[in-house]
């Protein structure tokens, strides 16, 4: 497990957060010291390996502690959906690759949970996010595709004839609204519409995916299509992943999912996979140049699965990732994929129409690496308060 030369303290921790496990402890009967800080995501929740230890009896275990502020907006709290998940999985994914909360406390608008995991211990467990050698990440890829499409989801169905504007309605909600935090983005930042159909970035247009997302009328002639709906973690970034390899190889001896706050069931699948990929890539961003990374987003656009031959060098590692996990789907996707076959033609004729020197349709971008910073920022927003924060990375030189 990763961390620092010292052990953590929580008196580094906001007063809310101490007053919060000093509650904790005199509720349980228990005392808890952080061992190590887990590597997280972009969230503003705090993630520890910590050691909890009864009072009066000999006995400790090693649990994952994770400090966050209650949204008071969702209809359902975090402690909630996280028992609706375990109790819809199929039982041996419940038990095998989902943390189960072990202890619970909410006051002052905050909450700290406690996890733990079936049968093990948690200290040679780390986070997706704390992994780098290239092997392991491309096996916890592959695995995170087969453990959710193929165990969790091992009973999902189709919903026919679904509109891909209503899926991403489905999948994204409240950040398509015309007047959300991507669209005031788009004014405040850029100077832009919503509406804007286009942006030329690099010499390359890109449409505007926002206009897509709330305007059916966008897509023109594309056809419905058939998806896969199942359940849904709905923040799988690569802290929320925990994963244990034998020694020093490849082999993962554990695997569990943490953090179902934004879980969903009934809603169509591969949202997960897109997110993680989407997680992934942003920790990557310091690795090239804005304009290398212009080149791999337009490669990962055009290719279902990905060729790391055909990227810039820095960005290779980060291509055979996002490969290794849509590989993994492809066999799934493939009533999607056949409908991109079949309205290629039409996403042409889109592209042919959006060109340089359209008045109206395509708004010239002088984006640069901060740019995108900031629009990730954006569109990982959530409400109730829980935006997550980009660390600041700096530019890169070199073409």
């Amino acid at each position: 497990m990763t961390g620092r030369s010292t052990l953590p303290t929580f008196g580094e921790f906001p007063p809310e957060y101490q007053r919060l496990l000093h509650l904790a402890e005199e509720q349980f009967g228990f005392d808890v010291t952080p061992l190590a800080a887990l590597k997280g995501g972009r969230t503003e929740a705090l993630l520890y390996l910590a050691s909890v230890s009864a009072r009066g009896r000999r006995h400790v275990e090693h649990l994952v502690l994770k400090l966050d502020r209650i949204n008071e907006r969702a209809r359902t709290s975090e402690i909630e959906r996280h028992r609706l998940a375990s109790s819809q999985a199929p039982p041996a994914f419940a038990t095998r690759n989902m943390a189960r909360l072990a202890y619970e406390v909410e006051s002052e608008g905050a909450i700290a949970l406690f996890y733990t995991v079936a049968g093990q211990s948690l200290q040679q467990f780390r986070t997706l996010a704390s992994e780098e050698r290239q092997s392991r990440l491309e096996a916890l890829f592959a695995a995170t595709t087969d453990y959710l499409l193929r165990v969790w989801n091992a009973e999902s169905t189709f919903e026919q004839a679904v509109h891909p504007q209503r899926l991403l309605e489905k999948w994204l909600g409240y950040r398509l609204k015309p007047d959300g935090e991507i669209a005031s983005f788009l004014r405040e930042t850029f100077r832009l519409g919503p509406d804007t159909e286009g942006f030329l970035i690099e010499g390359q247009v890109f449409p505007n995916p926002l206009s897509y997302g709330f305007d059916a009328g966008r897509w023109k002639e594309t056809r419905p299509i058939d998806v896969l709906t199942g359940f849904q973690h709905g923040d799988l970034n690569i802290g929320n992943i925990l994963a244990k390899f034998s020694g020093d190889s490849e082999q993962l001896e554990g695997y569990f999912l943490i953090d179902l706050a934004l879980y969903k069931p009934q809603t169509p699948i591969l949202y997960d996979q897109c997110y993680l990929e989407m997680s992934y890539l942003v920790r990557e961003l310091d690795r090239a140049s804005f304009q290398k990374w212009v080149s791999l987003v337009t490669h990962l656009a055009a290719r279902d699965i990905p060729n790391p031959k055909d990227v810039p060098v820095e960005l290779a590692g980060a291509c055979a990732q996002c490969g290794s996990d849509r590989e993994g789907a492809a066999p799934l996707d493939q009533p999607q994929r056949q409908h991109q076959a079949g309205c290629r033609g039409g996403e042409d004729e889109r592209e042919r129409q959006l060109q340089p020197g359209q008045a109206g349709q395509v708004e010239r971008g002088q984006a640069g690496q901060r740019d995108l910073q900031l629009a990730v920022d954006v569109l990982d927003d959530r409400p109730g308060g829980r935006t997550e924060q980009m660390p600041h990375l700096p530019r890169n030189g070199g073409g």
